[in-house]
């Protein structure tokens, strides 16, 4: 469940009820611009007003997460919804939620600070208290490692940014590096969610030019890499889309967050195209009906890049070491194959994929354990050649 709980807006009664009435109740659950007359409610430095897709603006403001009863009113809220029946089964209640725009000092305005010590820490340990499973993801505000909001804001796992950027461009030496520096940056006992794209970001099969198999090359390295994989809606089917043009609204992001492609045709009864009615984001669209990009087109052929995700899934899950086993990089850089080893115990998996557009073989690297050199002598791998952005994944019973 997403969480976004630091700025209400547009009519939330908070504000509607508080705005312009200084003795109203929970007046003080809202942040207010003291330079003012405490006439307005301070608004976030990214603006008072947010616009969404259809043009119209609405206000937003900050919560005031320092207030003991705001904060009280949210350790109630989520306990609600992880464990509704109050008796610490979790019988009916969700999993696990994710932070969005986690901050320390909310937006930076040294107004709302230390919100790591005095909001998120408490209100995760009564969550926990009560269902010690549930986990909470930080999306770190400022995209990096996310070291301080595992350690010091207590998320159980952030989003691995940096590892995310180098993967888009299927750069070898790039993800090596993002990978090793992500595992570096991650304390124990927590974890990242690895992913190739999100609603904040364009289309994996657009960034790669609609290759169908750099998508399945991508997709691999996403199952094979340490940490959580996430897979954004239509990621699976090869949907599309990019930011559009920038303006006050949140219409450029439509087409990159266009509906899910459960049919193939566009219009087919329950598909969510409300942004039909937006025409300029509507005639802007990149999927199309009947363009092979659905589930209804793909369920069915074996070689559909909905298959490739749901047999790296399958494999992921039947594997312990691809889940939770060690990552190494076994392979030598001057071929272009990545080669991602993954090793619990005595169970051992190789993914090898070629990231270059002719054919290339992987370069062994002579400091490789007998072992895994083993693994990849018995499988042929170490004298395989792959084609372009091809994938072999090799492993011990």
């Amino acid at each position: 469940m997403d969480l976004e709980f630091q700025y209400v807006a547009g009519a939330h009664p908070w504000l509607t009820s508080t705005w312009h009435h200084p003795a109203a109740p929970r007046r003080d659950w809202l942040v207010w611009d003291k330079a003012h007359g405490a006439v307005d409610p301070l608004p976030s430095p990214f603006g008072l007003y947010a616009g969404a897709a259809d043009g119209t603006r609405h206000a937003i403001a900050f919560v005031n997460l320092d207030n003991p009863a705001v904060r009280a009113y949210f350790r109630r809220y989520l306990l609600r919804w992880a464990d509704p029946h109050g008796d610490g089964s979790g019988r009916d209640g969700v999993d696990g939620f994710r932070i969005d725009h986690m901050m320390d000092d909310l937006d930076n305005a040294h107004v709302v600070t230390r919100l790591f010590a005095g909001f998120w820490r408490p209100l995760i340990a009564a969550v926990k208290a009560r269902r010690p499973g549930v986990r909470f993801v930080g999306e770190q505000w400022d995209w990096g490692y996310g070291t301080d909001f595992l350690a010091r804001g207590h998320a159980d796992m952030v989003f691995a940014f940096p590892l995310q950027a180098a993967l888009n461009r299927l750069d070898k030496p790039a993800i090596i590096k993002e990978a090793l520096a992500t595992q570096a940056a991650t304390p124990t006992g927590t974890s990242q969610v690895v992913f190739l794209e999100n609603h904040d970001t364009d289309r994996f099969m657009t960034t790669i030019g609609d290759d169908p198999q750099k998508a399945r090359a991508g997709a691999a390295i996403l199952f094979a890499l340490r940490g959580e994989p996430s897979v954004y809606y239509g990621q699976e089917l090869g949907m599309r889309g990019r930011k559009g043009p920038a303006e006050a609204s949140d219409a450029p992001d439509v087409p990159k967050r266009e509906a899910f492609r459960w049919h193939a045709d566009l219009d087919a009864p329950g598909s969510a195209t409300w942004y039909r009615s937006l025409d300029r984001v509507w005639n802007a669209r990149v999927n199309r009906s009947h363009d092979g990009v659905s589930v209804e087109e793909q369920d069915h052929a074996p070689g559909s890049l909905l298959n490739w995700y749901r047999r790296l899934i399958t494999l992921r899950r039947t594997r312990p070491d691809l889940a939770s086993g060690d990552q190494a990089f076994p392979c030598a850089a001057q071929s272009p194959v990545l080669c991602v080893l993954r090793t619990m115990g005595t169970q051992q998996t190789l993914v090898l994929v070629n990231l270059s557009d002719a054919p290339a073989a992987p370069a062994i690297d002579a400091n490789l354990s007998p072992r895994t050199f083993h693994l990849l002598a018995g499988e042929g791998a170490t004298d395989a050649v792959l084609a372009p952005y091809a994938v072999r994944i090799v492993g011990t019973p």
